[in-house]
């Protein structure tokens, strides 16, 4: 099967899959934390290794990557507020 799509079509696809798995690892850290199955160290890393691509090079400074990061940095947030 051959699959041909615009850049626009290629790229809200990528974007619409990274968002899907962004939201499942923090959803899981936020169940993990819930039932004490990772301690508060181990989501403040996880958190801390999910942000570190995110400041690298010249994406640091693009609109959607910074917007990624400050949700990334609300949900880790909200996980460790609630821990």
């Amino acid at each position: 099967m051959k699959l041909e799509m615009t850049r626009k079509q290629a790229f809200d696809a990528q974007r619409s899959v990274d968002t899907a798995a962004l939201n499942g690892i923090v959803y899981l850290a936020m169940l993990l934390r819930r039932h004490d199955l990772i301690t508060r160290d181990e989501t403040e890393q996880l958190h801390a290794m999910m942000s570190k691509p995110l400041a690298l090079g010249e994406h640091a400074s693009n609109s959607l990557v910074q917007m990624t990061q400050q949700h990334l940095d609300d949900q880790f947030a909200t996980i460790l507020k609630q821990s």
